[in-house]
């Protein structure tokens, strides 16, 4: 952190920028009583995230007195995450010769509190308290809420980026959902008509779809995907790495390119007839990032990464599954995180109302003898798709084909 960085936030309004000033010149507890750092990961956290600053007086105006507290940072930020299986940044920087410390904290997941020993601790004026009911019930309500149509502050409707919004408007006369002559409206009107822009402010959703690079940088830096091949999966290091960012509409296309020139072709013979496929499925692969999109938590920090290797495809998004979700259920419950994302990609043909697909995905599997969709290295804090791309029972996927061809349809992954 610069000089300039760090004096706005000695002068700031710890407030409203979730701030917390100690003095803590010899030391500062680690995790004894609520007054600790696990104390105030706990509180500011449940917050929506901030800073914990030691070495620096809490009273404006605010003096750097400097710190001797945690000085194997390192070790610090293993027991924070061994304490709360969330990770904490601590930089160390000199002011004025003295030493501080700036732990910064993640905000929770949505419609999720963190806890130290079985209680959720907030602010109140210079202490820290039990949260009261009625902030827990708001808390525990957030899954209702949509984070996707929220309005983004202060974006405005140049952070929107044309070329997309042409791309969007070319989607959607293409939909089979749509009826509406999408020519006789401005850009303007269109993404109004769709909810994307709301009281003539910009939601998160025309952000994280139409947002121009430079723009989800500054509002979203996180909502990017991380795209790796590795010709073997246990790898290390990835042979090929790329960062997609900006709008989603600017590259879902290349995207799929970027996997497909890897992707390997697979014969299954049915009848006099040769069926070509493909081990990494289109469809299915489509389907699996969409569901990324949609359904990932846009208040974790991470990012969507995609890791393909030779015979398999694997995508971990940030944050765990809803509530009422399993891995059992999954492909049965219709339940969304980001509505209006969902609403939109929808509108476009990209997925299912709901944004769910599952079904699609073990559908498509199935059919080919290939492996369920994996789910299992999924954990509270992120969802793993795991997407084998070897034929393991050819037999059956010649069958499935003969019985679609008799039916003359397409079987239901139920079926």
């Amino acid at each position: 952190m610069d000089k300039n960085t760090f004096e706005k936030l000695l002068n700031a309004d710890s407030e409203s920028e979730h701030l917390e000033f100690k003095e803590a010149k010899n030391q500062f507890p680690l995790n004894s009583g609520k007054k600790s750092l696990f104390g105030y990961y706990c509180a500011i956290a449940n917050e929506k995230g901030g800073k914990l600053i030691l070495g620096v007086t809490n009273k404006v105006p605010r003096v750097v007195v400097g710190t001797n507290a945690f000085r194997n940072i390192n070790d610090v930020k293993q027991k924070v995450y061994d304490e709360f299986k969330r990770s904490v940044e601590i930089e160390e920087i000199t002011y004025s010769k003295k030493r501080v410390l700036i732990v910064s904290i993640p905000s929770r997941p949505i419609g999720e509190l963190i806890g130290l020993k079985g209680r959720f601790l907030m602010r109140k004026g210079e202490s820290l308290v039990n949260m009261t009911p009625d902030v827990l019930n708001k808390i525990s309500n957030e899954y209702t809420q949509d984070f996707s149509s929220e309005i983004c502050k202060n974006a405005k409707f140049l952070d929107l980026d044309s070329k997309n919004i042409s791309i969007l408007k070319s989607l959607l006369k293409q939909s089979k959902k749509v009826e509406k002559k999408i020519n006789s409206y401005s850009d303007e009107e269109l993404l109004v008509d769709l909810g994307l822009i709301r009281d003539k402010e910009i939601t998160n959703a025309a952000l994280i779809l139409l947002g121009s690079e430079k723009s989800l940088k500054k509002f979203f830096p996180h909502a990017e995907i991380r795209f790796q091949y590795k010709e073997d999966k246990n790898k290390v290091r990835a042979d090929f790495t790329h960062i997609f960012q900006g709008g989603y509409l600017s590259y879902y296309n290349t995207l799929w390119s970027l996997i497909n020139v890897r992707n390997k072709n697979v014969l299954i013979q049915v009848g006099l007839r040769i069926l070509k496929k493909q081990f990494i499925d289109e469809e299915t692969i489509r389907e699996a990032i969409n569901n990324a999109i949609i359904h990932r938590d846009y208040s974790e920090r991470g990012s969507i990464i995609i890791t393909q290797s030779l015979k398999e495809i694997a995508i971990e998004s940030p944050g765990g599954l809803l509530p009422g979700v399993t891995i059992k259920n999954i492909a049965d419950e219709t339940r969304v995180r980001n509505k209006l994302l969902a609403e939109v990609l929808s509108k476009v043909d990209f997925v299912e109302s709901f944004g769910n697909g599952v079904d699609l995905m073990i559908q498509n599997q199935l059919s080919m003898g290939k492996k369920m969709p994996d789910y299992e290295s999924t954990t509270k804090y992120k969802v793993v798709l795991e997407i084998d791309g070897v034929v393991h029972d050819p037999k059956f996927a010649r069958y499935v084909s003969m019985i679609a061809i008799e039916k003359n349809k397409e079987l239901s992954y139920k079926e």
